[in-house]
């Protein structure tokens, strides 16, 4: 009898932090211009908490926006997920907001 094929990695949405995240840096250009929005951001956190890969999920609609949101999501540390007991592989979605004051 062949072995069950493991499911892919489940899907966080409410993730859990090994430190605070770090704001992400507004960039400049994107503050002269006004430009608004939220970008979610996908990443796939290994069982042992290592953030192996990060994935444009949602776009705010401007690249200056999105490509800030991905450096600063890469830069975080989250705690590894788990299933009964079990730390496993999961994609963490996080939506990562710029607004101005």
């Amino acid at each position: 009898m062949a072995a069950a094929t493991p499911p892919g990695p489940i899907l966080v949405t409410a993730p859990r932090y090994r430190l605070p995240p770090t704001p992400p840096a507004y960039p400049p250009r994107a503050v002269e211009f006004g430009l608004t929005g939220t970008v979610v951001v996908r990443a796939r956190v290994t069982p042992d908490g290592s953030t192996e890969e990060t994935r444009l999920w949602r776009s705010s609609g401007h690249a200056l926006l999105d490509a800030a949101a991905l450096a600063a999501v890469r830069r975080w540390a989250f705690e590894p997920a788990s299933v009964e007991g079990r730390r496993v592989e999961a994609w963490v979605e996080v939506p990562v907001h710029f607004r101005l004051n």
